[in-house]
């Protein structure tokens, strides 16, 4: 999207029409792909059409800068859907996007419950007010160069573009993602740093010393509160050596869909506790973190279970392999996650589900295997039973 922007900027600039429309195609392009890696990215997107659609210039200049951008995007979006067709993945693709989709199997979640502690915490505070002050200052400063002709409308439109996009995703939390509130870091950070400037360009009359005194007040009570002073001390503590890398890993890592880095490297222990060195373990599942830390071979070279329970190309025989591996060669431990469903992924139940509803292991492990306890939500932690009573 980055790319798509900075095309765009050019092609609002560009005097030639020939390369402006170069531009906005390429433009287009790099959006399409954007959108494909990420939907979230058609919020950009429409941004990039409004500026084009108010570049200066003849009405049919700007007509043909929209259809070069759209179809652009279209294009490459038509080559996306031809090329899975030829793959046999849009059937995969179509389940991923519109059944299992977090946007719909998750929306039941979101309520109120959600929303209203997000708005709370944004809203209330010294620091959230200001941001919020100086990012409206900074809208208000686009609109008056804009006005006097400093910037085109266009240009503003495009700066100030990931702004509707961000207040949402602030406001949401994330929509339940935390990560997705990052993309409301660069316009907030952007529109607040305008909105400073221009605030303070504005009080002249004020002498330099109280200048200085309320920038320097500003922005301590943009950064003095205490999320920002809890991620600085842990950066600090880790760097000092007082917080190892696995306590900082652990406690931003806590994408429950993700994984936990204290469970796997919890995992990894009791692995290199009952599996003597040289021999296999297993996990069934994604355990990257437990694969590094274990010092065991894996048992197959499969090392996300995951992907052949989706519907793509070579699932079938992916899945053939993990059940004739651990079939014929069961390891000593085998682990089995329980919190990695992935539905946006097209995979809408954890591990553990998967492996009891598989017709041969879920038979198999029940009857060779005994569980000799769990980590958390993350793990079941199965041994082997070796011909012994399970």
């Amino acid at each position: 999207m980055c790319i798509a922007l900075g095309a765009t900027a050019l092609a609002l600039r560009e005097s030639e029409n020939r390369r402006a429309l170069g531009l906005a195609f390429a433009a287009g392009a790099a959006s399409a792909w954007s959108c494909w890696l990420k939907p979230q990215s058609a919020a950009m997107a429409l941004a990039i059409v409004a500026a084009l659609a108010v570049r200066r210039g003849p009405r049919s200049l700007r007509a043909k800068l929209v259809a070069a951008h759209v179809g652009a995007v279209i294009a490459l979006s038509l080559a996306m859907v031809v090329w899975m067709a030829a793959r046999g993945q849009l059937r995969a693709f179509a389940d991923v996007m519109f059944r299992l989709n977090p946007a719909y199997t998750r929306l039941p979640q979101f309520s109120l419950r959600h929303v209203l502690p997000a708005l709370y915490n944004i809203y209330s505070g010294p620091r959230a007010l200001v941001v919020f002050a100086l990012g409206l200052a900074g809208v208000v400063s686009y609109v008056r160069a804009a006005r006097a002709g400093a910037l085109s409308l266009a240009e503003g439109m495009l700066v100030v573009a990931p702004l509707p996009w961000a207040v949402a995703q602030f406001a949401s939390g994330g929509y339940l993602f935390r990560y997705h509130s990052i993309v409301a870091v660069v316009p907030f950070a952007l529109l607040a740093g305008v909105g400073g400037a221009f605030a303070f360009e504005s009080l002249r009359a004020i002498r330099p010393p109280a200048r200085a005194a309320l920038a320097i007040g500003t922005v301590l009570l943009v950064t003095a509160n205490q999320p920002w002073r809890d991620c600085a001390g842990d950066l600090v503590f880790w760097a000092s050596g007082v917080k190892p890398t696995a306590a900082l890993y652990d406690r931003y890592g806590e994408e429950g869909h993700y994984f936990r880095y204290a469970a796997q490297v919890e995992a990894a222990r009791i692995v290199r506790e009952r599996v003597p060195p040289g021999q296999p373990f297993y996990v069934f599942g994604r355990a990257g973190v437990t694969y590094l830390y274990a010092d065991r071979p894996p048992l197959t070279r499969v090392l996300a279970t995951t992907l052949a329970y989706m519907r793509v190309p070579g699932a079938a025989e992916l899945r053939k392999e993990i059940v004739d591996a651990i079939v014929t060669r069961p390891p000593k431990i085998l682990l089995v996650r329980g919190d990695d469903a992935m539905p946006w992924f097209g995979v809408p139940v954890p591990s553990n589900v998967l492996l009891a509803r598989d017709p041969v292991l879920g038979r198999f492990v029940a009857q060779n295997y005994r569980r000799i306890g769990r980590i958390g939500v993350s793990f079941l932690v199965f041994e082997w039973c070796d011909g012994g009573p399970c």
